[in-house]
């Protein structure tokens, strides 16, 4: 979650493409961040907060909240625009890329990949839709 940063506007009710497309449309627009608990999921969200400098970030144990920093340097290089220091590597978010919605949220090893890769069977990339349908 973006915890500290000048704030352009505070928005409801955006989809996630329409924040997007905000952001984008607005060159002072380096970052946004909404809560992710929304009965409407990524319809309707019903608080976008939009910044034009990200001073701190705190990654969220609850997972709570969704951050977008842009990638276009020619908004985030100049100094003071986007602190690096605020986005550190955390070793925590890395092991749990994604939401997790099951028991097992840890990212497998490498060791476990390729014991895995060594068992699957291979599929021609040249089988049609309807040859895959039929047999897998």
């Amino acid at each position: 979650e973006i915890t500290k940063g000048n704030t352009i506007s505070t928005e409801t009710g955006l989809t996630l493409r329409d924040a997007k497309k905000y952001c984008t449309d607005h060159d002072n627009c380096v970052a946004f961040s909404y809560p992710l608990r929304s009965l409407t999921g990524l319809n309707y969200l019903p608080n976008v907060t939009f910044y034009s400098t990200l001073e701190e970030f705190e990654p969220s144990e609850m997972d709570d909240y969704r951050s977008y920093v842009s990638n276009d340097v020619t908004r985030t290089s100049p100094a003071g625009i986007v602190n690096a220091d605020a986005l550190p590597y955390d070793e925590k978010v890395a092991q749990r890329p994604y939401r997790g919605c099951c028991t097992r949220t840890d990212v497998p090893t490498l060791a476990e990949v390729e014991a895995a890769d060594t068992t699957l069977e291979r599929i021609s990339c040249n089988i049609t839709r309807e040859e895959f349908f039929l047999k897998y």
